[in-house]
Order: C-alpha cells, then sequence, then structure tokens
C-alpha cells in the first residue's frame, strides 16, 4: 500500500521576494492569502508524513504477524499496535482531505489576489465557489484571464469528488458509518464509508444509472470495466476520470453517494492534482509578473 514521495515545496515563493515589498500588497489582503496559503501547503506535507510513517509501521506489523503465527508464539501485542495504527491512518486519511480542501479555497483567494483585474468578489470565495464563477456562462470568456478561466472549467473536475468526500463523508455523515480501510500490496489505503441502510431500491436504482454513466463515456475514459463491476468500482472509475465529465454527471454522482456512501479519494492521486493544479497556477502567473523562479 505505497505512498508516494511528494514535493510539498511551496511554488509560490517568487511571491516573497517581489510583491511584498510593496505596501499595495498588505492593503489588499494579498499577505494576508498569500500567509495562509503557505500555512496550509505546509499542513499537508506534515500529514503526508504521517501517512508515510502510518503505511511504513502497518506494514512492519503485519510482517512481524506473520512471522508470529508461523512460530506460534502470541500475537496479542502486534494485534493492539495493529489496531492502534490503524487509528492513526484513519485519523490521517480523514486530516489529508479536510485540510485538502482548505488548501483548494485558500488557493483560490490567493489567485484572485494575483490575476490583474480579477472580480472582487472572488477574494471571499471558496474553491467551489470560484470554480462556479468561472463555469457561470456569463464569465465565458473571462478577459482578465481566460486561459487560467479555461483551466479552472477543464481541468478542476476532481475537486468535485474532493468536497463530496468532505462534505458527504466525513462532515454530514449523518446516515454513513465507517467501514475500514481498504489496504493492499499496490494501492494506498483508502477510506470506507457506507450507507447504514440494507441494500435496496435507491441504492438498485442508483447501480443502474451508473452503468448508464459508464457506456455514456466508455469511448471517453477507454477505460471499460465488466458488465459485473460493482458500485465501489464504479464510482472509483469516474472519481478516477472526474476531468472527462460534464458538470451535471458530476452532480449526478454526488446524489449517487448521499444514497450508497463511497471510497475517500486514493490520496496518491489526490495529492497530484492538487500539486499539479499549484504548480500550474504559479508558473502561470509568474510570467505575467515577469518574475523568474
Amino acid at each position: 500500500m505505497p505512498i508516494e514521495a511528494r514535493d510539498w515545496s511551496n511554488p509560490f515563493s517568487w511571491l516573497e521576494k517581489t510583491l511584498f515589498k510593496c505596501q499595495e500588497a498588505e492593503k489588499s489582503g494579498l499577505t494576508a492569502a498569500y500567509s495562509r496559503f503557505n500555512a496550509k501547503l505546509h499542513h499537508l506535507g506534515l500529514i503526508w508524513k504521517r501517512l508515510e510513517y502510518d503505511t511504513a509501521s502497518y506494514e512492519k506489523l503485519m510482517g512481524l504477524m506473520v512471522k508470529s503465527i508461523k512460530e506460534g508464539t502470541s500475537v496479542d501485542e502486534i494485534s493492539t499496535q495493529l489496531f492502534l495504527n490503524h487509528g492513526y491512518l484513519i485519523l490521517d486519511l480523514e486530516d489529508f482531505v479536510i485540510h485538502s480542501r482548505i488548501l483548494m479555497d485558500r488557493t483560490g483567494i490567493l489567485v484572485a489576489h494575483l490575476i490583474k483585474g480579477s472580480a472582487r468578489a472572488l477574494r471571499h470565495a471558496s474553491f467551489k465557489g470560484h470554480r462556479r464563477f468561472f463555469l457561470d456562462p456569463k464569465n465565458v470568456p473571462y478577459n482578465p484571464d481566460e486561459e487560467y478561466a479555461r483551466y479552472v472549467r477543464e481541468q478542476t473536475g476532481w475537486f468535485e469528488i474532493l468536497r463530496d468526500a468532505r462534505d458527504i463523508l466525513l462532515v454530514h455523515d449523518s446516515s454513513l458509518r465507517g467501514a475500514g480501510v481498504l489496504l493492499g500490496p499496490q494501492t494506498a489505503p483508502r477510506r470506507m464509508q457506507s450507507q447504514l441502510l440494507a441494500w435496496g431500491s435507491q441504492q438498485q436504482k442508483a447501480y443502474e444509472h451508473l452503468l448508464q454513466l459508464r457506456d455514456k463515456y466508455s469511448k471517453t475514459i477507454g477505460e471499460p470495466l465488466s458488465k459485473e463491476s460493482n458500485i465501489w468500482e464504479l464510482l472509483d472509475l469516474f472519481d478516477k476520470h472526474a476531468n472527462a465529465l460534464t458538470s451535471d454527471d458530476l452532480k449526478f454522482l454526488t446524489e449517487i453517494k448521499r444514497e450508497t456512501g463511497g471510497k475517500l479519494p486514493d490520496v496518491n492521486m489526490l495529492s497530484t492534482h492538487i500539486l499539479d493544479f499549484v504548480k500550474y497556477i504559479s508558473d502561470h502567473l509568474r510570467k505575467q509578473y515577469n518574475t523568474k523562479a
């Protein structure tokens, strides 16, 4: 269950050498926006180190468990440690999702301060509002920075998966229950939240709708699943290819998760999306300000 190596250094560090020397930056709130972004990016790096430790500890303990079983010795102490490790792993997986959402909100506000001529309302918007602003037909094209606006429209569908995970599976999960962590030798650990109710007509209807959605995107995604694909495999498929889905279909997936529950995002995939996004913004805006890295 590998946690991949990530570089959580701040790609916006160039701002410290340039814009913050002027009084306008302080007055406009740019300094505060940057400080909040920088702190949260650092927090994600710390959580990532904890996830690396959690998974390494789990693999070590499982090795000791197998050895003890073969030797016929007591596994009580190892079982206790595994139980504690499992709790830390759940905590850190949930922490990563929650703080990733906070980082995205702070990233959107920072960008709104940096795009010249941007709407002032964006400086107080969550990333949900940030994304909706650029998806609104009234803001197409977005003259202050259409290149960035187009990137948000076309390359941040994955944020809806993060938003659902935070809102539906963690914060407002009154009808869901934790179903442990899915672990495997080749995949990152995944926290599972499932519906308390037994499988019924609503869940069956949701499953049938997912099959229709799979057929709709079969050529676009290029990753067909067998006819026997279960609901969790289908949700995983669409989470993985969220950028290819329309806004309406992403909203449809949100409603499905309210009925069935789901898995927290693959942290390797989620971290890649986040870091690619902030790096793109930094590179894009640095050109506008004629500032070297």
